[in-house]
């Protein structure tokens, strides 16, 4: 296990980087954005959502199925699967692309926000070009090219995206300066995909057989990721029709604050599923590398969820001004929401390899997407951005608990212990020194301030993490 561990802690490690600079020039991307105002910054973030959602329809889930059954698979095992999924995506979103393109006066008339149909129109021009990327981010998380996978999937079209936005705050251009950049960041992600394609001499056709244990496993996969996408879109879906692209826009201020919770999980994920996987055809255990990865995410979500809740106004002014501050309470919430997601995605990609499972993961989320759908519509109409929030944490609980539960009855194993309450006392005492600083400099600082606190939690976390003997011997050895 410990060999198992290292695979997915330097793979972890090395996408770390690349990770947080995605996240990183993402929330500066929103950042920029909001400055055009909730109502413009609103219609952005629907088309962004709705462009999201279709990609993953495009995908089908063979991104994560090239994944799974190309970590042992032979080259020409690998290029039958591409083929497969090549064949359905390419012509797949170049039909959605054009009915967006076609459509897209009506859908902004639903959302009643004009500006949204000439942003849906430039995305769906770069549908087919990143469905494409996707299909090949699967192939080098299946042969773990690490250097590869993160270029292609975060750093690239970052860096890209971000040259863009300071162009369009330098020159002026508004929205459609926004929507320049980030269509330069689909292209540029479009020309890294090729350039690894022939750098790593990937394996890579359109013709083949197909293969229905792959297209079998691909469909429940895709199903879960269209829930899991619908499940943090529909808020704004329903925000956006309901009161306007305005409450639309104070809802995703907070979003991309409270989803940097994820970043913790989201860097092991593409390592610890096919290691899983690897496991599981060895007839290996799984619980105790799943316990642990549980650990691992803990450590990295628990004292940001604490650090959102305590400083969600001082942040929300600070980034985005006062034209946002309505958006506090609703970070608090959705810090919790996305904290429970993350801590318990591990439970869900555990189910996801045991394919048995596979139908009700696809049940149980669907059942989670209605009861956040009633919600939305109990208290959007009366508390708006607020009732979306209470809306998501309520749903998202309860699918995480029940995620945990399911593991539990048929792992017997729970994703934490006793022993990992220390990591969360550690978190605890740091965001204790981090509101000593915030209050020692707020008075010369303002909401500048929060940012001191920030980094004495940064620099205060590692050093308790070891003087609350929060850190086991599989975490040390892999330190080592």
């Amino acid at each position: 296990m410990r060999r198992d561990l290292a695979v997915i802690a330097a793979g972890g490690i090395a996408s770390l980087a690349g990770i947080l600079l995605f996240r990183l020039v993402g929330l500066f991307s929103k950042i920029i954005l909001g400055r055009l105002g909730p109502e413009d910054y609103g219609a952005f973030s629907i088309a962004l959502a709705i462009f999201n959602v279709l990609l993953v329809v495009c995908v089908f889930g063979f991104d994560a199925a090239i994944a799974r059954f190309g970590a042992a698979a032979s080259r020409k095992e690998i290029k039958s699967y591409v083929a497969n999924a090549l064949r359905i995506s390419i012509p797949l979103s170049i039909l959605i692309a054009a009915g967006i393109w076609i459509f897209s006066d009506k859908i902004a008339a639903t959302f009643t926000s004009p500006a949204l149909a000439v942003i849906l129109r430039w995305f769906a021009l770069a549908i087919p070009l990143i469905a494409f990327v996707r299909v090949i981010a699967g192939i080098l998380a299946a042969k773990r090219i690490t250097f590869g996978y993160v270029m292609l999937a975060t750093i690239t079209e970052s860096i890209v995206r971000l040259a863009f936005l300071i162009a369009m705050i330098v020159l002026g251009w508004g929205l459609l300066g926004g929507i320049i950049a980030y269509f330069a960041g689909f292209v540029a992600v479009f020309i890294a995909a090729l350039f690894f394609i022939r750098t790593y001499r990937l394996p890579l056709r359109v013709t083949g057989p197909w293969e229905k244990h792959f297209l079998m496993y691909a469909l429940p996969v895709f199903g879960v990721a269209i829930l899991t996408l619908l499940l943090w879109a529909l808020d704004t879906f329903l925000l956006g029709m309901l009161k306007g692209a305005e409450s639309a826009g104070i809802y995703n201020a907070a979003i991309p604050l409270s989803s940097q919770i994820l970043v913790g999980a989201l860097v092991l994920m593409p390592f610890f599923v096919p290691t899983l996987a690897a496991r599981a055809r060895r007839k290996q255990p799984l619980t105790k590398i799943y316990r642990q990865i549980t650990k691992w995410v803990l450590l990295f979500t628990s004292p940001l969820v604490l650090f959102l809740a305590f400083f969600a106004t001082p942040i929300i002014l600070l980034l985005f001004g006062t034209d946002y501050i309505t958006a506090a309470p609703v970070l608090r919430l959705l810090a919790i929401s996305h904290f429970l997601f993350a801590i318990t995605l591990p439970s869900r990609e555990l189910l996801r390899v045991w394919q048995k499972n596979m139908f009700w993961v696809f049940v149980i989320m669907g059942i989670t997407l209605l009861i956040d759908t009633l919600l939305n519509l109990l208290f959007i109409p009366r508390y708006g951005a607020m009732g979306a929030a209470i809306a998501s944490i309520a749903s998202i609980g309860l699918m995480s608990a029940t995620w945990v539960v399911w593991v539990r009855v048929h792992a017997k194993a729970w994703p934490l212990v006793y022993t990992h309450l220390r990591v969360i006392f550690a978190s605890i005492i740091a965001l204790a020194l981090a509101g000593i600083l915030f209050a020692l400099t707020h008075a010369l600082l303002d909401n500048w301030a929060v940012i001191v606190a920030l980094a004495g939690l940064s620099i205060s976390y590692a050093p308790l993490l070891f003087l609350c003997k929060a850190l086991d011997k599989q975490d040390k050895q892999i330190l080592a």
